[in-house]
């Protein structure tokens, strides 16, 4: 076997930890929103496909970055993972129709992106605290989030 499979699949093993702690956390957090548990295990799957899974193993986590990594990267944010997943807010002009359970769901996927790129181990409900004011969700969507943690205010 080559040096390269050899490697790849190591950084596939890597990538797959990564997305298991990932979806570990999106779930946490999105069951203390009352996310139902469907929605939650159907979170980020695409990442699991071909077309997301090796652009993106390439560029996170390879280390030797080759050029057009980070083009194919985009190419499969832009064109597979952002039609796929409901929960993606692109635009913010789109948030006005985005429903509820999405702009919840895009709050638990914020948070297990921060706390597992920044290594903090703040709890969502601290997280929120933190950082609701300045999310791009609507106000609704913040209140709601307030109700369900039982904040009455940050």
């Amino acid at each position: 076997m080559s040096d390269t499979f050899i490697a790849n699949r190591k950084e596939d093993l890597k990538q797959l930890g990564y997305l298991l702690k990932h979806k570990e956390q999106v779930f946490r957090a999105g069951r203390q929103l009352g996310l139902p548990i469907g929605q939650l295990f159907k979170h980020d799957l695409s990442k699991f496909s071909p077309k997301e899974w090796k652009p993106y193993r390439e560029y996170l986590v390879d280390k030797q970055r080759r050029s057009g990594d980070y083009e194919a990267f985009r190419e499969a944010v832009e064109k597979d993972h952002y039609p796929r997943n409901k929960h993606q807010v692109k635009h913010w002009k789109n948030l006005q129709t985005m429903p509820n359970r999405y702009q919840l769901e895009a709050l638990a996927d914020w948070y297990s992106f921060n706390r597992l790129h920044n290594k903090t181990n703040a709890t969502f409900p601290n997280w929120i605290k933190q950082h609701l004011t300045t999310l791009p969700v609507t106000d609704t969507t913040k209140e709601m989030v307030l109700k369900k943690l039982g904040f009455k205010q940050i």
